[in-house]
């Protein structure tokens, strides 16, 4: 079984959100100004990191503060939002029955707000 692993890097702060799959307008495109031109030595510092997520390949939906993922565990998807700034869990609610698939199991779709 696949463990989800959910890293938050240190960023300036969250100017635009991202609130569906691949972006605002789902094509991948950031508008941010003000990134880093090359990592830091050593990489980014990690702000915060969780586990337990469980299975799946769901992306990331970042809108007002709130970072929304999916995942699998035992028989049952379920739907998370986390604050983006703490990590700290703030819910979670079941959707559907587990998914399975001989090229992996849990949910494959990104929340969209």
């Amino acid at each position: 079984m696949h463990e989800a692993l959910l890293l938050l890097f240190s960023l300036t702060a969250f100017a635009a959100d991202w609130p569906q799959w691949r972006g605002p307008n789902r094509d991948g495109i950031s508008t941010e100004t003000g990134l880093l031109a090359a990592w830091p030595s050593g990489g980014p510092r990690v702000v915060w990191k969780t586990n337990g997520l469980g299975e799946g390949y769901s992306s990331l939906a970042i809108v007002n503060g709130r970072i929304y993922t999916q995942g699998q565990r035992d028989r049952q998807e379920f739907v998370m939002a986390f604050d983006a700034k703490t990590g700290k869990k703030l819910w979670e609610t079941a959707t559907s029955r587990d998914y399975r698939n001989d090229r992996g199991d849990g949910p494959r779709g990104t929340p969209n707000h």
